[in-house]
Formats: C-alpha cells, structure tokens, sequence
C-alpha cells in the first residue's frame, strides 16, 4: 500500500460525512469516528478516536478524544477510516 500525499488526506477528510474544515483543520462531528492507519511496510497501527486533524505543510497533526496530539510524517498515513452514528431505528429487538 502506497503512502498518501497530504493533497490525497485533504480531498478525503472534505468528502468525509461527519468531518467539517475549519480555520486550523477538519474537526469531526460528535458520533461519527475517524481512524488513522498508519506504520511501515511489516509494522502498522491503527489510531482510532481522531477528533481532530490539521493537515500542516510536513507533517498531520492528529488531536484524539483523550486530548493527545499526535504528529506524523505523511509517509506513514495509509488509510483513513470513517464510521457514521448508527441510526437508531436500524435496531431490532434482541439485537445491538
């Protein structure tokens, strides 16, 4: 898998339901969740509770729920995650 430019994270987070672009970045909505995944070829991670991304000129700033800031070269994003509020009529009962 190819690393992704900042150009490629920009278009993605400006498509992505639950992310909105503000002043210092892409701030995501309550309920909707965005993870990073991220590492080098044989070694990856995922870094799950992204609540907020500024896309700098070298590097991603990722700001998580616990109010971590964590900062990464872009060489090692490979993939973004997005996963929107479950609706709560699409529960039956019996069923999470």
């Amino acid at each position: 898998m190819r690393p992704m430019t900042r150009t490629q994270l920009i278009e993605i987070l400006k498509r992505t339901t639950g992310v909105k672009e503000s002043k210092k970045g892409f701030d995501v909505a309550d309920g909707h969740e965005i993870a990073l995944y991220v590492g080098q070829i044989g070694q990856s991670t995922m870094i799950s509770d992204v609540r907020h991304l500024s896309a700098e000129a070298e590097h991603l700033e990722a700001t998580l729920g616990d109010r971590r800031t964590m900062f990464m070269p872009y060489e090692i994003v490979h993939m973004l995650a997005a996963r929107v509020p479950r609706d709560s009529t699409d529960r039956r009962t019996g069923f999470a």
